[in-house]
Formats: structure tokens, sequence, C-alpha cells
């Protein structure tokens, strides 16, 4: 009897410690590089309204009322999606544009 309990204590151990051995380690390495190149680029660039209507736009988490006519200067990281709040010639939710280095010192003129 005592055989049996001892070789089932082992044979557990055993089952148990190679499952161990194929786990995930738990600690994972993250290289300098991707942390220090992980900086947002902001994209500064204005947004005028050539429409003869008040518009207001979702530029990220940030609402930008702009009266007809006139320009605001705008500064955000690359990839936000700029969409339409209240527009009179387009839908809500509609997207106007998405920022990229290619709107960097320009003017999007909206109708």
């Amino acid at each position: 009897m005592n055989r049996f309990v001892m070789s089932a204590m082992v044979l557990s151990a055993s089952m148990i410690g190679s499952q161990a051995v194929y786990a995930a380690p738990v600690h994972l390495n993250v290289p300098v590089r991707a942390a220090v190149e992980s900086k947002v680029k902001l994209v500064k660039f204005s947004v005028r309204n050539d429409s003869k209507a008040p518009m207001k736009l979702k530029a990220g988490d940030n609402e930008v009322a702009i009266e007809p006519g006139k320009t605001a200067n705008l500064s955000l990281p690359t990839g936000t999606q700029i969409t339409t709040v209240e527009a009179a010639n387009r839908e809500a939710g509609s997207l106007v544009a998405t920022v990229s280095d290619a709107l960097s010192g320009n003017t999007l003129a909206l109708r």
C-alpha cells in the first residue's frame, strides 16, 4: 500500500511538472526602442468653414465649433478621425478626414 501511495505522488508530480515546462513565461521583455518610439506625433493644421451655416466637428474627444467663413487651428495626433456633429450639408457622424502628415501646415476647407 505504501508503494502505491508513493508511486501515485510521483506520477502526479511529474504530470504537473511537465505542464509547467510548456507554460508561457510570466514576464515579457519590452524593447526599449519600442517604448521610446511610441511618442505621439502631433500634426498642426487648420479647418475652414466655407459653408453658410455654422458647423460642429468632433476631433478625437474634443468638439470644435466653426462659424461660417471662420478658421479653427488644430493640433491632433496622426490617425485621429474628424467627424461631423452638426453640419447643414453633412450627416451627423460622417467622417470628414483622418489626420495624417499630409495635413501638416495646410488648411482643410469644408463646404
